[in-house]
């Protein structure tokens, strides 16, 4: 099956057929993305791509369509429907400037994991299983059982680099990037945790009718860039900053809105922090 971003694709995802997807326009693949092990998708990587759903498009003709190389997506096609997937890298890497191709896994958790398939570096790919599985297991509450599955995740993880790269090869590389995630995830629960202290403290003072009146405005500038910053960087969308704009005359129920993105945003990190700890102690134990 050969398709957009239709409720065709999502059927097919539950039927034996092989599938591509195009997604053009407000088709977004990491919201709606074919959810099919194996499924290809070809998208634009012009800067608009994804826009915004049911609103018109904004420029004089649909570039994100025009930008793709039909003779490309037919090669790619064609690739796909002989099993082909090294060509079908070739081909990604070729036309890596105009479209992107990704493959679509699931892992044995049930996560979605886009496979950027022009991507040379395994440790991004890393990076973005072990973000899923960690809030696979926040929303499960793995994370609150006395025996927690980390060491079973990190073999599941391991598995799954030996099925995308030669996981022997890129061993020595991946162990001392795991050691830079685990910094840069300690840096973002450090900057969360002083956050959430200065919720904490405003919430103390909301209970003071003295000083209400001067939380009206208790996201500053320099606080509401923080907040919007965190989420560029840990691909939260507008987990933070939308429950920073509520309306102010929701005063406590406002801050104790953000307090709980905060808090919950600060758990995923811990959870991210102990599953790379735990798979750099698996794959250098197999060293």
């Amino acid at each position: 099956l050969v398709t957009g971003d239709t409720s065709i694709k999502h059927l097919a995802a539950l039927s034996p057929i092989r599938v591509v997807e195009i997604a053009l326009g407000s088709s977004d693949i990491n919201r709606t993305g074919a959810y099919k092990e194996g499924a290809l998708i070809i998208s634009s990587r012009e800067e608009c791509a994804p826009c915004r759903h049911s609103s018109p498009c904004h420029r004089d003709h649909h570039a994100c369509a025009a930008r793709l190389d039909a003779q490309a997506i037919g090669l790619a096609i064609g690739k796909f429907v002989e099993k082909d997937w090294p060509a079908i890298h070739v081909i990604a890497r070729e036309y890596g400037d105009d479209m992107r191709l990704t493959k679509v896994m699931i892992e044995p958790g049930g996560c979605w994991l886009p496979v950027q398939l022009d991507a040379d570096s395994i440790e991004e790919q890393v990076s973005t299983y072990i973000d899923l599985v960690s809030w696979r297991f926040f929303l499960n509450r793995q994370h609150e059982e006395a025996l927690g599955s980390y060491g079973s995740e990190s073999l599941r993880l391991k598995n799954w680099v030996e099925e995308v790269a030669n996981f022997t090869a890129i061993r020595s590389r991946l162990l001392p990037n795991l050691d830079q995630m685990a910094n840069v995830t300690r840096g973002y629960e450090q900057r969360l945790d002083r956050l959430l202290k200065e919720m904490n403290r405003k919430i103390r003072i909301f209970h003071e009718p003295a000083h209400a009146p001067l939380l009206t405005d208790f996201i500053d500038d320099e606080m509401g860039a923080e907040l919007t910053q965190l989420e560029e960087q840990l691909k939260l969308g507008k987990f933070l900053s939308e429950n920073a704009k509520l309306n102010p005359e929701l005063g406590l129920y406002k801050i104790r809105r953000l307090h709980d993105s905060l808090s919950d945003t600060l758990t995923h990190q811990r959870i991210k922090l102990k599953l790379l700890r735990t798979f750099k102690q698996t794959i250098g134990d197999l060293a």
